[in-house]
């Protein structure tokens, strides 16, 4: 019978140089009997299912450290249909030219040995063992051993398929591996995370810290456009997926109306990607979903690799069901991706549906936020503080530009003052201008109280908020906005209300004439006035000095 002698180079080649895989650590070879599997680093993966699947049996030589193929492993379900898809599979040649085309009696030890031999010649062709350890696993039976803890015990000498079947609960998933174990032997195996991930960024337009102003946390106005970018990677093992499903995500709060589909746009490297029946791009209104799905993102982008980087870029409208101050717009994206290297599914059934393996993971959710404050005007009159009615505003921001708005909430900017929205007081002197970014405006009355000065000038307001403006936000609102504040004519600022968002300042109307002010243009008026009737008082001086004359 023939030693195999580089079987197990071969397998432990092609188990090392899968990426996410396990690292096997150098055989040491003792006796004979009960071998164990340990697995370093295995916390998080409560839903994992890693098992060793026997693909051939072997007896051990303890004189030559050798292990030696004897048959077929209980890990193999009908080693014929195993045989019959190794001859079918053009990998190793076609017809009388497949590698395997000689194997007969598949069920027998001596079909085992043949199999073997052919394996050991992988020696320098990792696609070939890489391809022969997804078809063992697609006819794999019941696992010789399942992980326990952090070992699989209790394994008999032979030559294995290590394979994760599971979910892990932080959405990282394994690849399957082959080894040689023998001797009574442990052999600790350490897990390589190599997975995809999802990060979303918000561009804020005036507070930021890098990312050419893409970060965790925003501030807008309602009506503005708000600016996503959706960054995707892929797995260090991409390749070894013969179809790789990928698909992300992005939940909108109902204050953030979604782009049309196609105002989404989606690269993959340098490659743009247009919609079809592999890559669905969309945005669902009624669950305020945005979705970007590659059925098979190998066939989708030939030539794509593990290095590229998936892009999605989208404006959404801050809307008018925006929430005010905490706990602000939040949105979201999530990955779900494959996780089983050797599924065989089909991508773009004939019925148009999405089509998604089995075996898949997700990655946790990555949120961002947006705010929006409000700002509340009391119109007083300046002496007895109450509130004054029938006082018209209008809202000017840095930019020269003036508000419109609807029932209160800014719906735009325009040019004139003559298009903007007069903001009205109510009886109570109250006015309310819902759903404005942090920055410098501008007040001006453009009518008064009845009886009351107009202001002759405008009103300087800035609000000002705090935010955590990086890319490490935790997720949690009241660690996102942390303090908000309104000053006035550069006055010393007062606190707002973060759970509402509001920043209140009171604006007072004073009654009756103004009178000039000292050394202003009134001054020289009466200068003026009195010297007319100084010089009226000397006409009438004359005249009656003239009268007295001609009566004497």
């Amino acid at each position: 019978m023939k030693k195999n002698r580089n079987l197990k180079t071969i397998l432990i080649a092609a188990y090392l140089t899968i990426p996410m895989a396990l690292g096997a650590v150098p055989l040491t070879v003792s006796a004979a009997g009960s071998n164990t599997i340990t697995i370093n680093s295995v916390t998080g993966y409560t839903n994992s299912e890693i098992a060793a699947y026997k693909i051939f049996a072997g007896a051990y030589d303890s004189t030559n450290s050798n292990l030696t193929v004897t048959g077929w492993g209980n890990g193999i379900s009908d080693p014929t249909t195993f045989i019959d898809e190794l001859k079918g599979d053009s990998t190793y040649g076609s017809g009388s030219d497949n590698l395997f085309y000689g194997v007969t009696s598949a069920n027998t030890d001596a079909a085992a040995v043949a199999v073997a031999d052919i394996v050991a010649g992988f020696s320098s062709d990792q696609t070939n063992a890489e391809v022969f350890s997804k078809t063992a696993l697609r006819n794999k039976a019941t696992a010789s051993g399942i992980l326990s803890g952090n070992q699989i015990t209790s394994l008999e000498d032979g030559y294995y398929v290590i394979q994760d079947k599971g979910t892990s609960s932080d959405g990282n998933s394994w690849s399957l591996g082959l080894l040689q174990i023998a001797g009574g032997t442990e052999i600790t195996l350490n897990p390589k995370l190599g997975i995809p991930s999802a990060q979303k960024k918000v561009k804020e337009n005036t507070q930021y810290t890098d990312n050419s102003g893409y970060n965790d946390i925003a501030d807008y106005c309602i009506g503005d456009a708000v600016s996503f970018k959706i960054t995707g990677t892929l797995p260090d093992n991409l390749t070894k997926y013969d179809k790789y499903y990928y698909c992300l995500t992005d939940t909108l709060d109902a204050g953030l109306d979604g782009p049309t589909d196609t105002d989404i746009v989606v690269t993959v490297g340098s490659t743009t990607i247009t919609a079809d029946g592999n890559c669905r791009i969309s945005f669902d209104s009624a669950t305020h979903k945005l979705k970007v799905s590659f059925e098979d993102i190998r066939s989708a982008v030939p030539g794509v690799s593990s290095s590229d980087k998936i892009t999605v870029t989208y404006n959404a409208k801050l809307n008018s069901n925006a929430v005010i101050g905490l706990s602000g717009n939040e949105s979201t994206v999530q990955l779900e991706y494959s996780n089983d290297p050797n599924e065989a599914y089909n991508p773009n059934p004939s019925d148009g549906t999405e089509n998604k393996p089995t075996g898949k993971s997700q990655t946790p959710e990555d949120k961002v936020v947006v705010f929006t404050y409000q700002l509340d005007v009391t119109k007083v009159d300046g002496v007895t503080n109450a509130g004054l009615a029938d006082a018209y505003f209008t809202l000017k921001n840095s930019s020269t530009k003036y508000a419109t708005a609807t029932g209160g909430k800014i719906t735009g900017w325009v040019d004139s003052s003559a298009s903007a929205t007069k903001f009205k007081s109510g009886s109570d002197g109250k006015l309310n201008i819902i759903g404005l970014d942090d920055g410098s405006y501008t007040l001006d009355e453009t009518a008064a109280p009845s009886g009351y000065n107009l202001l002759t000038s405008g009103i300087n307001v800035l609000i000002d908020s705090t935010t955590a403006n990086g890319d490490n936000w935790n997720g949690n609102a009241v660690d996102a906005l942390t303090a908000l504040k309104v000053s006035v004519n550069g006055n010393p600022a007062t606190d707002g209300v973060l759970t509402n968002g509001i920043v209140s300042i009171n604006v007072k109307n004073n009654k009756g004439t103004t009178l000039p002010t000292t050394g202003g243009m009134g001054t020289r008026m009466f200068y003026v006035l009195g010297g007319v009737l100084v010089i009226g008082s000397g006409t009438a001086l004359v005249i009656k000095k003239r009268m007295d004359k001609e009566d004497k």
